[in-house]
C-alpha cells in the first residue's frame, strides 16, 4: 500500500475533528462576545464578522495555488492553523475596537485557506482510495458538535462572562496544527503548470450558474451565522445553552454527509442543491416570523439541507469540473467567491438592515435573496454529466 494510503482515513478525520472544533468553539459565542463583553454596536459586529470572508476572497486562491506548486499542503495547513489560533486567542484581553480590527483580520488571513486546503488535500486522497469526501467531512460537523456544547458548559455556572470558549479553543487548535502535520500527501495524478490556473473551469456556463446561485446561497445564510446567536438571547435563550442551539443544527447534517454519495447518484447535483437553496428559503423564512419555540428548534434541522446539501453538491461538483493538479487551485478560487465574497456580502448587509428594521426584516429579506437563487439555478443550470455526480468522493 502507498504510503500516502496508510492511516490516512484517520488522520484526515482527525483533522476535519479538531480543525470545526476550533470553528465550534468561537462560532456561537464570538459575535455576543464583541457585543455583550466589548460593547460594539451591530453595525461594528457586521463589520468584525465580515472580514472572515473578506480574507476568503484574497486567501484561499493564492494558499490553493501554493498548494498544488509546493505538494506540501500539511506544512501550509499547520503554517496556517497556528497563527489564526494566536490572534484569535488574544481577543480575550478585551481590546479596543482598533485591536479587535487588527486581533480579527490577521486571524481570518491565515484561517481563510484551511478549509479549502483540507478539502483539496482529502479530495487527492479519496482520488486514490476507496473513501469519498463527504464521510471524512462529517467528522468535521461531529467535532463542531463537541466543542460547540463542551465550550458553552462553563456559561452555565458564570453566564455574565463570555470568555470561556477561549479555554477550549486554545487546546484545540493545537490539536488541530498537530493533525495537520499528520495528513497524507499524496502526489498529483497529472502533473502540470499551477498558479492561478484553476479559474479555467469557471469559464463555463454551468460552473458560472452553480457558483452565482451558491454564492446567493451563502449571502442568505450570512445573516443566520452573523445574528442567530444574537436573535436567541433576545427571546430569552440562556447563554449557555446557545451552542446547544446551534449544536443541534449541525447533528442533522452528518446524515447528509454520510449519505451524501447515495444520494448525489439518485438526484445529482442539480436535485441537491436545489433543495439546499429551497432549505435556506424555508429556515429564513420560518425564523423571519418569529415563531413559537418549538418551530424555531425544528427549524434546525433544515442544517441538514442549507449547508449539507450546498456544500457537498458544489464542492463535488467543483472538484469533478477541475483536472487532478489544479483542484486545490480550483477549490480555493470557488471558497473565494463563494464563502468569501458571498459571506461578506450578506454579514454587511445583515448588520445594516438590522440596524435599520429588526430581525424578522432582516431574515426575510435574506429568504428574497435564497429565493431568486433558486429560480435561477433550476432555470438556468444544466448538469452535461449526471451520470458522474455519485462520485463524492472525487
Amino acid at each position: 500500500m502507498p504510503a500516502c494510503y496508510r492511516y490516512g482515513d484517520r488522520r484526515l478525520k482527525a483533522l476535519y475533528f479538531f480543525g470545526h472544533g476550533v470553528y465550534g468553539c468561537f462560532m456561537p459565542y464570538l459575535n455576543l462576545f464583541f457585543t455583550e463583553t466589548l460593547g460594539f454596536d451591530d453595525v461594528r459586529v457586521g463589520v468584525l464578522a465580515s472580514l472572515l470572508p473578506l480574507m476568503r476572497i484574497v486567501a484561499p486562491p493564492l494558499w490553493g495555488a501554493a498548494s498544488d506548486a509546493v505538494k506540501k499542503p500539511r506544512l501550509l495547513i499547520a503554517g496556517a492553523l497556528a497563527p489564526s489560533i494566536v490572534c484569535i486567542s488574544l481577543l480575550v484581553v478585551r481590546p479596543s475596537y482598533a485591536g479587535a480590527l487588527a486581533l480579527v483580520g490577521v486571524f481570518a488571513f491565515f484561517y481563510a485557506p484551511v478549509v479549502p486546503l483540507v478539502d483539496g488535500a482529502t479530495f487527492k486522497y479519496v482520488a486514490r482510495s476507496s473513501h469519498d469526501y463527504a464521510r471524512l467531512r462529517l467528522w468535521g460537523s461531529i467535532g463542531f458538535i463537541i466543542c460547540t456544547v463542551a465550550s458553552g458548559l462553563p456559561m452555565y455556572f458564570c453566564p455574565q462572562e463570555l470568555r470561556w470558549f477561549f479555554a477550549l479553543l486554545i487546546p484545540c487548535g493545537v490539536l488541530a496544527c498537530c493533525a495537520a502535520l499528520r495528513i497524507p500527501e499524496c502526489p498529483p495524478l497529472r502533473r502540470g503548470k499551477v498558479g492561478l490556473r484553476g479559474f479555467v473551469i469557471f469559464r463555463r456556463f454551468p460552473v458560472i450558474v452553480l457558483t452565482l446561485c451558491t454564492f446567493l446561497s451563502w449571502m442568505s445564510m450570512a445573516a443566520y451565522y452573523t445574528f442567530f446567536s444574537h436573535y436567541l438571547k433576545r427571546r430569552d435563550v440562556p447563554v449557555h445553552l446557545i451552542g446547544s442551539v446551534w449544536a443541534l443544527g449541525t447533528f442533522f447534517e452528518i446524515f447528509v454527509m454520510y449519505y451524501a454519495r447515495s444520494i448525489l447518484r439518485r438526484i445529482g447535483v442539480k436535485g441537491l442543491l436545489a433543495a439546499g437553496l429551497a432549505g435556506v428559503v424555508l429556515r429564513l423564512g420560518i425564523l423571519s416570523f418569529e415563531p413559537p419555540w418549538a418551530v424555531v428548534l425544528c427549524t434546525q434541522t433544515l442544517h441538514a439541507l442549507t449547508l449539507s446539501a450546498v456544500l457537498v453538491s458544489s464542492v463535488t461538483y467543483i472538484n469533478r469540473e477541475a483536472p487532478d493538479h489544479l483542484r486545490s487551485s480550483a477549490q480555493g478560487i470557488f471558497s473565494a467567491v463563494v464563502m468569501g465574497l458571498g459571506f461578506a456580502a450578506g454579514t454587511q448587509l445583515a448588520g445594516w438592515l438590522r440596524q435599520a428594521g429588526d430581525d424578522p426584516f432582516m431574515l426575510g429579506s435574506h429568504a428574497g435573496i435564497a429565493l431568486f437563487a433558486l429560480v435561477v439555478f433550476l432555470m438556468l443550470f444544466h448538469d452535461s454529466r449526471p451520470e458522474c455526480a455519485g462520485a463524492a468522493g472525487g
